[in-house]
């Protein structure tokens, strides 16, 4: 998680990629213009903090191999399944009044799965 919180943060210190990146979608979505225009005024009066806080979630799901037979509790083995990520979140701080239920979920989905996991990951 460490690297996509990095990865994420140099994006998105990057202006110029930025710009080449969302260009069409600035043109077309009201709301990723309106996101712009903030960080373009950010960027021409400069960080007035040396600090900032970036809240990311990466959100997952299990993949079953196919061809894999169901137990009869409607669960696959852990051997057929896999974690695969389908999305990273950036604009995700409404998340925050659920993250008692979303860190259970995560915790029985990888348990489910058979993936070790450390209190720090979840």
């Amino acid at each position: 998680m460490v690297d996509f919180n990095r990865l994420m943060y140099h994006v998105a210190q990057d202006h110029e990629f930025l710009k080449e990146a969302l260009k069409s979608v600035i043109r077309v979505d009201p709301f990723v213009r309106a996101l712009w225009d903030i960080h373009c005024k950010v960027q021409e009066e400069g960080l007035a903090q040396p600090v900032s806080l970036d809240h990311y979630r990466n959100d997952f799901m299990i993949k079953v191999t196919d061809g894999t037979k169901i137990t009869d509790a409607g669960i696959p083995p852990s051997s057929a399944m896999e974690l695969k990520q389908i999305e990273l979140n950036t604009i995700a701080s409404a998340s925050a009044g659920i993250i008692g239920s979303a860190c259970r979920l995560h915790r029985y989905t990888l348990d489910l799965a058979g993936k070790a996991y450390s209190p720090e990951q979840v």
